[in-house]
Parts: C-alpha cells; sequence; structure tokens
C-alpha cells in the first residue's frame, strides 16, 4: 500500500500577496544584478538602485522587462528613482491593480 501525502494549501489573501511580493522582489533582485553585473547577494531588497550604477539605457531595459514580468503596460522608468529600492518597488506595484 503507498503512503499519499496531503499538503494544505494557504488561501489567506494576505499570505498569498506576500509570497507574489516576494516572487516579485527576488525577480528584481536578479535583474538588477544581471544589468549591475553584481552577484544577487550583494543586491539587497532595501538598496537604493542609485547605489548601483545602472545607466540610464539598463533603466529603461528593467522597465520593459518588468511590464513583460507583470503584463502592466507602460511602466515609467521613471518609477526605479520614485521608488528607489526593490522593497518599495514591488510594494507600488502590488497596488497597481
Amino acid at each position: 500500500m503507498t503512503a499519499i501525502k496531503l499538503y494544505a494549501v494557504n488561501t489567506d489573501a494576505a499570505f498569498i500577496q506576500n509570497n507574489k511580493q516576494m516572487d516579485t522582489r527576488v525577480w528584481l533582485q536578479q535583474k538588477l544584478a544581471d544589468e549591475s553585473g553584481l552577484a544577487t547577494e550583494e543586491i539587497h531588497f532595501d538598496r537604493e538602485f542609485e547605489q548601483l550604477s545602472l545607466d540610464s539605457l539598463s533603466v529603461i531595459t528593467l522597465a520593459y522587462e518588468l511590464e513583460s514580468y507583470t503584463g502592466k503596460e507602460l511602466i515609467d522608468p521613471s518609477v526605479f528613482s520614485e521608488y528607489n529600492t526593490i522593497n518599495k518597488l514591488a510594494a507600488w506595484l502590488e497596488t497597481q491593480k
């Protein structure tokens, strides 16, 4: 007889939203590492984007990729200045339904 394992799925809205934000944060961390040439371990969620020495083409590229990743249209590259950390940008993205 084979045992079957059952896993509980948390359907709590706050839990689901926190996981989406974490996924977005990890995605942003990887993309910022790719664009800046830094290791992902050096890109902390509260590190200001300005400290990463990204050029304007990198920021435009990130905005375009962020549109594709989130399915949100017309993300202005200036959001990287206004919401200048991964945590701030991920929180802002969650408010953009």
